[in-house]
């Protein structure tokens, strides 16, 4: 254990008592050692999602106590230290979401369940796959040519880990997913958005560039994309591969493949 009770601790929740490291005979010391869906903790641990690095990102996992007065999915809840500490008051299988960075208070939202390779999440939400392969959040899909769906401080983003797009907090395009950040400043692209290659883009100076979305179904859409740059086309997002239910008709403004 890397630390003791925190005398100090606060009502609602355990002390800092980490198992940070407490994986399989043989595992690598990066603190990604026990995953969020299949728990697999020790009796009064769950697995929870931290920035193991104390920045903005959840990019590692760790065993902390139980809370000492869970809350469950769709409850209110706060989280303790930081937005990214791992540490709130939700239950096991879930963790406080679109945390407030000033109040540090949010909701709790399950965890996807695993079964087999497949994740399980309740009626009509899907499983959010983070870039880092640490987050696997059950989050109602949203539509990314339909922002408008989401709240003021979230954005509809995609996940190429995932099937369907979700509403994240706003910036959360720098948190999630390396996938997200873009260019030379990894600044998040805007709301109607998405990073794509350099390669596909034409090239604008960096690695990745943001590019809009465009739907593939109206009957202008490689017009406006060339409106916006005369080599773009609307290109169909998912063309190696069937599109998941309800995306068909996503696609990107891109140089259209040969």
């Amino acid at each position: 254990m890397d630390g003791g009770i925190d005398d100090g601790a606060e009502v609602g929740f355990v002390g800092p008592l980490d198992l940070a490291c407490a994986g399989p005979p043989g595992a690598s010391a990066s603190c990604a050692l026990c995953s969020v869906r299949a728990q697999g903790c020790i009796e009064d641990f769950r697995c929870v999602a931290w920035a193991e690095d104390g920045g903005e990102a959840w990019n590692g996992t760790k065993c902390i106590g139980t809370a000492l007065a869970p809350v469950g999915p769709g409850q209110a809840c706060s989280v303790v230290d930081s937005v990214t500490s791992g540490r709130d008051d939700c239950s096991t299988g879930a963790m406080c979401w679109d945390v407030d960075p000033e109040t540090f208070e949010g909701v709790c939202v399950p965890f996807c369940g695993p079964e087999g390779d497949e994740p399980v999440c309740p009626e009509g939400t899907g499983c959010m796959l983070d870039g880092f392969g640490v987050l696997a959040l059950c989050l109602p899909p949203c539509d990314p040519l339909e922002p408008a769906t989401c709240t003021a401080d979230e954005t509809c983003r995609f996940f190429p880990s995932s099937d369907a797009a979700f509403c994240i907090p706003d910036g959360g395009g720098q948190v999630l997913s390396p996938t997200i950040q873009c260019g030379d400043g990894d600044e998040a692209c805007a709301a109607d958005e998405v990073c794509i290659s350099a390669a596909n883009y034409g090239g604008c100076g960096s690695p990745t560039c943001c590019t809009r979305w465009c739907d593939l179904d109206a009957p202008d859409a490689d017009a406006q994309c060339a409106a916006g740059r005369p080599d773009h086309a609307c290109v169909a997002v998912f063309d190696d591969r069937p599109a998941p239910p309800g995306y068909e008709h996503l696609g990107v403004c891109a140089v259209p493949r040969p």
